[in-house]
């Protein structure tokens, strides 16, 4: 049975359908509401942060653009949180700053 409230919100993020989808990363939601902030305020988030890191970092080019997803998910999705990455799920926080080294 899947754990879910009247008002859609899911506990257990692993039954959530709710989701965002970068690459072969999946940003699981509690709800669609959740969900929906993340999309409102992603394109401004990476945005005015990539032009604050210009300003320290005039001259490195980094595209940072899943690091700055995966912070404004944490900072959206305060239930908790799931991220897999090529479906399968990330344990470790490791893993996020190494993963291009795993490809």
């Amino acid at each position: 049975m899947k754990n879910v409230t009247q008002k859609g919100v899911y506990y257990n993020l692993y039954d959530s359908p709710f989701y965002y989808e970068i690459e072969d990363f999946k940003l699981y939601f509690s709800s669609e509401y959740r969900k929906k902030l993340f999309l409102d305020k992603k394109y401004l988030y990476v945005k005015e942060k990539e032009m604050k890191l210009k300003k320290i970092l005039p001259h490195i080019d980094i595209d940072l653009k899943i690091l700055l997803l995966i912070e404004l998910y944490f900072k959206t999705e305060y239930r908790g949180q799931f991220i897999t990455y090529k479906n399968k799920p990330i344990k470790d926080i490791d893993f996020l700053v190494k993963y291009n080294d795993y490809s």
